[in-house]
């Protein structure tokens, strides 16, 4: 839930995006204003060759921009991060995404 604002600044970048644009967006929205934090889970998901989200043809285009996402993400972040999660991640969303084909 967020308050409507202004995205002009970065609405061609985010027409871009075929599967993470949502993740641009919360990225982008994150640094724009007061945020609250919740640990539980609210939703779930998950892959599978009937998601709308994958198909065989953008299989490829998914994991670049997922990547992408880490990296932009991690360029921001004023944390430590656990390059090896990531890895291990990418790594299980490869292996999912080529289930798929």
């Amino acid at each position: 839930v967020f308050k409507k604002f202004d995205i002009s600044q970065i609405f061609d970048e985010l027409c871009n995006f075929k599967v993470a644009g949502d993740w641009y967006f919360y990225t982008y929205l994150l640094q724009k204003g007061k945020i609250s934090y919740c640990s539980e889970s609210l939703n779930m998901h998950r892959r599978h060759k009937h998601s709308v989200t994958v198909s065989k043809e953008n299989n490829e285009r998914h994991y670049r921009e997922i990547v992408y996402m880490q990296e932009l993400i991690m360029s921001k972040a004023k944390s430590n991060i656990d390059l090896n999660l990531i890895h291990q991640y990418r790594q299980k969303v490869k292996k999912e995404l080529k289930e798929i084909k």
